[in-house]
């Protein structure tokens, strides 16, 4: 089973299947926008903020960061919750 916080350094570097019925069913029940589970680059902070300090950009991307491993923690968490509870949304019908 995947865990965040025991290896956050791997989970940052794999790339997320945004698709997925199960991922944008929690994070549409956590109110997260699935894109904000995309990791930055510091020159993406820095295009975001022209004209920030290097220390300024430094702190940014850290919150990026912070942010970023906090939503993966919860969606993953809801995930799990919706695994073990089944689904609160429709089945989607095949016309």
């Amino acid at each position: 089973m995947l865990s965040v916080s025991s290896d956050i350094g791997s989970v940052l570097k794999m790339k997320w299947v945004i698709n997925s019925p199960r991922l944008r069913e929690a994070c549409e029940n956590l109110l997260i926008n699935p894109r904000e589970l995309k990791r930055k680059t510091i020159e993406q902070c820095g295009n975001e903020n022209p004209g920030a300090s290097e220390a300024h950009l430094s702190a940014i991307y850290n919150i990026h960061l912070r942010t970023l491993r906090l939503h993966l923690n919860q969606v993953i968490e809801e995930r799990k919750r919706i695994i073990k509870e089944g689904s609160s949304m429709p089945p989607i019908l095949n016309l």
